[in-house]
């Protein structure tokens, strides 16, 4: 599987960074349908837009693990972002594998996102801004019902 093999290495390097620099973030990460690597990748644009998206979650969740804010570039990817974002805060952290036993903080969606998240070159419309407000006002409050805005959207 060419993406583990992609993946793994820089992904080890990157943790071992994090390890040695406690004070630093992660970034710049994110989605660009527009990078150069999405243009030229030889296993073509559907395949490269699936490693970054694969890449993308690894880092948020690797940021996660290490409470370090990332810096996050957005390009015609918006709505993927959220999926994303929605992923990685849905997905367990524990890495025994061990639901019951999880830690009750690792229940807490916050827990498994980056301690901050920073978007610049964001190029979504005020809509999709609203989304992403949205879906952090569910995770803030998660027994209020979703605006009527939202429950349409």
């Amino acid at each position: 599987n060419d993406t583990a093999t992609v993946t793994d290495a820089w992904l080890h390097r990157l943790e071992e960074q994090l390890q040695q620099n406690p004070g630093c973030m992660v970034g710049e990460i994110g989605l660009c349908k527009l990078a150069r690597f999405v243009r030229t990748y030889a296993g073509g644009k559907t395949a490269a837009l699936q490693l970054q998206r694969h890449v993308f979650a690894q880092q948020l969740t690797l940021a996660a693990r290490y409470r370090r804010p990332v810096s996050v570039h957005c390009v015609q990817q918006h709505g993927i972002l959220l999926d994303i974002f929605r992923d990685v805060a849905s997905t367990t952290t524990n890495h025994n594998n061990n639901n019951d036993d999880e830690e009750p903080e690792k229940k807490d969606p916050f827990s498994r996102l980056p301690t901050a998240i920073a978007l610049h070159s964001f190029t979504g419309t005020a809509h999709q801004v609203q989304q992403l407000l949205e879906w952090e006002d569910k995770l803030r409050h998660p027994q209020q019902p979703l605006s009527k805005k939202a429950a349409a959207a």
